[in-house]
Order: C-alpha cells, then structure tokens, then sequence
C-alpha cells in the first residue's frame, strides 16, 4: 500500500472521482499545497508509471578535408524511453 504523509491540519475527501484537499486556516495554505502536489504526485506515479523521454541530437565535432574527401565525425545522441508501471492499482484508507 502506498503511503504519502499528510501535514497537521490538512485533510482528503473523496467526491466522486476526485480527491479533495481541505486546510483548516488560511495560514496552512503553503502546506495545503504542498500535501496536495504530493497527493497527486504518488496518485499519477502508481497509475500512470514514470516515463523519461529524450531528444536525438547529432553534432558534428570534426571535419577535415583531403584529396576532394570531406570527412566528418558525429557524435549522436539517442532518444530514450522508459516507462515503469505499478503491478498493483492504488487503495484509498482512512
């Protein structure tokens, strides 16, 4: 079960599809927040998996130049994806 911590004074509810965050005081709105990011942060992690992506890029680092032949030397960078996914779908508990 995953487990994200919740700041004193913060709580969830559930309406309908959604997760609500709630503070007691305007003076825990910087906490409301940040317990609302991670909320949604650890929500997104387990349904959705993590994905990196990357661009190719090549540059040409050298070229020289003899009897009518160019020659040039690329370094090439590849675009990568990974994606990690939960076995699991997440619980809600109290």
């Amino acid at each position: 079960m995953l487990k994200t911590p919740i700041p004193q004074g913060i709580t969830f509810k559930v309406d309908g599809d959604q997760l609500q965050a709630e503070r007691e005081s305007d003076e825990q709105a910087a906490l409301h927040g940040l317990a609302r990011a991670l909320a949604n942060s650890a929500i997104l992690g387990v349904t959705d998996g993590f994905t990196k992506q990357m661009d190719v890029v090549a540059l040409v680092t050298k070229r020289t130049c003899s009897q009518r032949r160019l020659s040039s030397r690329l370094v090439i960078r590849i675009r990568l994806s990974f994606l990690c996914r939960m076995a699991s779908r997440p619980r809600l508990s109290a």
